[in-house]
């Protein structure tokens, strides 16, 4: 009999194993507070929440499953950014960053930037041409005007200083006393715009002086044997500011600023310049300035073929002065052209001059003798002048300074001389109209009273001290920092680098004309034997050129003054610098739009007007510019002994020093801009190289200074 199985106590039947296996996973999970078993209580109650939100959802936006999820996940992207948003609110700074950086808001510098972004033509690529990039849009909306043969920001700003003269012309209050000022300035200007007392003398003055010279060859009312030619050129010297064959005048002595000095210079070209004559017969100039000539010999009263052979004579003398004058490199070489003289060896050398003759006429009761000296700027010129006046006939003689008489006056004539000089002027520099006759007044008027019509302009003008104050900051900063440079230059000698330094550091500037050039007790002084008459304006010429080429020069000769250095630089309209007075000198006409105004900030004046001062002071710093004088003005020759900084003596090496620094600083031009294979080219910028690498550095210069200040 089969034994009964064994069975639990309670009586029931054998557990399945898989049963036993899966109550004890169900009981560990239960044990497992992070799970839970969907099939728990628990479970179902969460899956029963989930699945009866998901049915309301569904039932409420009519979306399947999918849609469901997907809307759900933007609008929880969409919370996230808004936390970012007020956390980004939260922490924001109450003041932007953009504030922390000089941005343009004042009204003064959103004027500088529309004047600068005026002149700029940004469809164009500065790395491509910054010039257009630069200038394209000023130089499209100010097209050239028929009356200027070149038209630039300079001009325009001397046309606009011309323009304000003549409106303080025309607003000056009345005055009877002839011996004002104001009353010499204004009927000056009167008589020339009074055209009618003009076409009334036409030739008349002309002719009469040109008898009083004893004829002209060429009008064939000359008498070769009584023509006296000394006692002419001796006339036209001393009474009428002509300077055939050479030029009186009186400047500061290089040597000794305090004193001033009779300078004898090469002169009498017709043509600007001697190149000119080098020019084929076919040039455009040279056909202008032959008919130049011809014309107006002939409304004078020559004959055609007279006239025709008086131009030709004529150019072919003056070629002959213009193949001994000298070039514009000795010219501009202070060491070379300073050569002082005494008029008994002079006359030795050039026997055929009356200089001592001339000189006692222009300068009388100066005791001027054969022991007097004077500065010569070429000694190899006036001795070939002298010989070629002795070899050559008395008629030639008597048209060529007759000729130069008749050309300093003609455009002071009548209409029908003044077309002919327009004609001439257009065939030299391309005008296609005259310039306005009341432009040509107050030009005339500044060459004969410019000391007058400046200081009138000075007095009318605002803010004169904020200006000057302006400026004078500005160039401080420039001569701070061109200072610290030459310090830290070790490319120029030692001997030059301390020169050039205390140059500058104890280099000056002037700023318009003191209070006391302003006074009308000066100024009526300086103008005493200035005589004015009303309407005649051929005479008041004469007058301007007697006063100025005697009297004047007389008063200077006899006593020297400091303003006598730099004075003359104030009438001009560009920033220079004097080497005898080693000070820059700003006339104030400068101090306007488009150069300067009070409202620009410093970064656009540096850019304006501080290259023009940085021009002047990296000028005195070269050969040519004023290197060659020392901190007190003094021209330091070849052979002068130089002064140490501790005060000791030394032959003074800087001419040679400055000169190959010079020639270093020409060729490397020369060879960066200049084809190899153009020798026309290697001319131009051998002629050039001085002056473009003067404004070079002068924009360099300006610019460091803008950066190293950050003055906005």
């Amino acid at each position: 009999m089969a034994a009964a199985k064994p069975h639990d106590m309670n009586g029931g039947s054998e557990m399945d194993p898989c049963l036993m296996l899966d109550g004890h996973r169900k009981a560990k999970f239960a044990e497992d507070g992070n799970s839970v078993d969907v099939d728990t209580p628990k479970g179902i109650a969460r899956k029963s929440a989930l699945h009866r939100a998901e049915t309301y959802l569904r039932e409420k936006t009519e979306l399947n499953r999918r849609q469901l999820i997907f809307v759900l996940a933007t609008v929880f992207v969409l919370f996230l950014l808004l936390i970012v948003v007020i956390v980004l609110a939260a922490c924001w700074p109450r003041s932007t960053h953009a504030k922390d950086f000089p941005v343009c808001r004042l009204p003064a510098c959103l004027q500088a930037s529309a004047q600068m972004l005026h002149m700029m033509n940004e469809s164009v690529s500065p790395c491509h041409d910054i010039r257009s990039f630069s200038c394209g849009a000023w130089l499209n909306d100010h097209p050239l005007p028929s009356t200027r043969s070149i038209w630039n920001q300079n001009k325009q700003l001397e046309f606009a200083t011309r323009q304000r003269i003549r409106e303080l012309i025309n607003t000056m209050p009345h005055e009877n006393r002839i011996t004002s000022v104001s009353w010499k300035v204004k009927h000056f200007y009167e008589s020339c715009m009074s055209l009618d007392n003009l076409e009334a003398d036409k030739a008349q003055p002309l002719r009469k002086t040109i008898t009083q010279l004893g004829g002209w060859h060429v009008l064939r009312d000359f008498d070769m044997l009584s023509w006296d030619f000394p006692r002419v050129l001796e006339i036209l010297h001393k009474d009428y500011g002509v300077s055939p064959f050479f030029k009186i005048s009186v400047v500061v002595d290089a040597r000794d600023p305090s004193q001033n000095i009779i300078q004898v210079s090469p002169s009498g070209l017709g043509l600007p310049d001697r190149s000119y004559y080098y020019r084929g017969t076919n040039n455009p100039v040279v056909i202008a300035y032959k008919r130049y000539l011809k014309d107006m010999v002939q409304l004078l009263g020559a004959t055609g073929p007279d006239a025709s052979s008086f131009a030709e004579e004529m150019f072919h003398f003056e070629k002959r002065i213009a193949e001994i004058t000298p070039s514009l490199d000795e010219l501009q070489d202070p060491a070379t052209t300073y050569n002082r003289i005494t008029l008994e060896a002079l006359k030795s050398h050039a026997q055929s001059i009356p200089l001592l003759q001339i000189l006692n006429a222009m300068f009388p009761k100066k005791n001027i003798a054969e022991t007097t000296e004077i500065l010569v700027v070429s000694r190899q010129y006036l001795g070939t002048i002298s010989r070629i006046i002795s070899t050559t006939d008395r008629s030639a003689l008597n048209n060529y300074v007759l000729w130069t008489f008749a050309s300093a006056y003609l455009p002071y004539l009548s209409q029908e001389y003044t077309e002919i000089v327009n004609e001439y002027i257009k065939g030299l520099t391309g005008l296609s109209e005259p310039v306005p006759r009341w432009e040509i007044c107050v030009s005339t008027l500044q060459k004969f009273m410019g000391l007058a019509v400046a200081a009138m302009y000075q007095k009318a003008e605002s803010d004169t001290e904020q200006k000057r104050k302006i400026v004078t900051e500005m160039f401080d900063d420039l001569r701070g920092v061109i200072s610290e440079e030459v310090s830290a230059s070790n490319w120029m000698p030692e001997e030059l680098k301390d020169h050039v330094f205390q140059k500058v550091a104890t280099m000056g500037i002037q700023v318009g004309f003191p209070q006391f050039m302003l006074e009308n007790s000066y100024l009526e002084n300086y103008y005493y034997d200035f005589y004015i008459h009303k309407k005649d304006f051929f005479t008041n010429i004469k007058y301007g050129v007697v006063f100025i080429r005697r009297d004047d020069a007389l008063r200077r000769y006899k006593v020297p003054s400091e303003e006598n250095r730099w004075s003359d630089s104030l009438i001009g309209s560009d920033v220079v610098y004097e080497p005898t007075a080693n000070r820059i000198i700003v006339p104030l006409s400068l101090l306007q739009p488009p150069f300067f105004q009070g409202y620009l900030s410093r970064a656009m004046l540096y850019g304006t007007l501080g290259v023009r001062l940085s021009s002047a002071i990296v000028a005195s710093t070269t050969l040519y510019g004023g290197v060659l004088a020392d901190s007190h003005g003094r021209l330091l020759l070849p052979e002068t002994p130089s002064m140490n900084i501790d005060g000791s003596s030394m032959p003074s090496s800087i001419h040679a020093q400055a000169k190959a620094a010079a020639r270093r600083a020409q060729l490397c031009l020369v060879h960066s801009l200049a084809s190899t294979e153009s020798e026309t080219d290697r001319i131009r910028v051998n002629r050039t190289a001085h002056q473009v690498n003067t404004n070079i550095n002068a924009v360099s210069l300006s610019y460091r200074v803008r950066i190293l200040n950050h003055k906005i």
